[in-house]
C-alpha cells in the first residue's frame, strides 16, 4: 500500500517537473537529467524496499534541484510580484513535498525513526546538504578549470555520485 502511494506522489511530481521542463528555454544551475535521476532514485529505492532514510536522501536532493530550477527560471522572467529567491522557493518545495507525505501517513511511525527523528525527514535533511555540497564542488571544479568542466556530464556525475555515496553510508548506518 505504501509503494502505491509513493508511486502516485512521484508520478505527480514527475508530471509537474515535466511540464516545468517543457516550458524552460534556458540553461539552469542543475540540468534536467540530474533531477530525473534523483526522481528515479526515489521511485527505485521505495520499489526495492530500501530504508526510508535513503529514500529521504534522494527526496532532499530533489527538493534542492527543483528549488534551483524554479529560482533560476523566475530570475529570467520580468514578473514583478513573484518572489525569485531560492530560500522562498525551497520552503514552498519542502511544503509541497512534506504535506502529501504527511497526508498519506509516511511520517510518524515508531519503527521508522533514526536518532529520534523520522527517517524520511532526517534523510531529506542530509540529502539537501549532500546535494548542495555537490553543487558547490561542481562549481568550484568548473571555476578552477577556466569555467570548463573536467569531464563530460560532470554536472550530473558529481551530484549523483555524492548521493550514491551517501546512500551507501546510510545503508550501513541503518543496518
Amino acid at each position: 500500500m505504501k509503494i502505491n502511494k509513493l508511486k502516485k506522489i512521484t508520478t505527480g511530481a514527475a508530471l509537474l517537473t515535466g511540464l516545468f521542463v517543457a516550458s524552460v528555454q534556458s540553461t539552469f544551475a542543475m540540468c534536467p537529467v540530474c533531477t530525473v535521476a534523483v526522481l528515479g532514485g526515489v521511485e527505485l529505492s521505495h520499489y526495492l524496499g530500501i530504508d526510508d532514510v535513503i529514500t529521504g536522501l534522494w527526496i532532499g536532493a530533489l527538493m534542492v534541484s527543483i528549488t534551483m530550477w524554479t529560482s533560476n527560471w523566475l530570475r529570467n522572467k520580468k514578473w514583478r510580484y513573484i518572489p525569485k529567491g531560492a530560500a522562498f522557493w525551497f520552503i514552498i518545495w519542502v511544503l509541497m513535498t512534506y504535506v502529501p507525505l504527511y497526508q498519506y501517513r509516511f511520517f510518524g511511525h515508531n519503527n521508522s525513526q533514526l536518532w529520534g527523528i523520522d527517517k524520511i525527514i532526517i534523510g531529506s535533511m542530509f540529502g539537501v546538504v549532500i546535494f548542495a555540497l555537490a553543487v558547490v564542488v561542481h562549481n568550484w571544479l568548473k571555476a578552477r578549470n577556466g569555467d570548463k568542466v573536467y569531464v563530460q556530464f560532470q554536472r550530473v556525475i558529481i551530484p549523483v555520485s555524492f548521493l550514491i555515496i551517501g546512500s551507501v553510508a546510510f545503508y550501513f548506518i541503518t543496518k
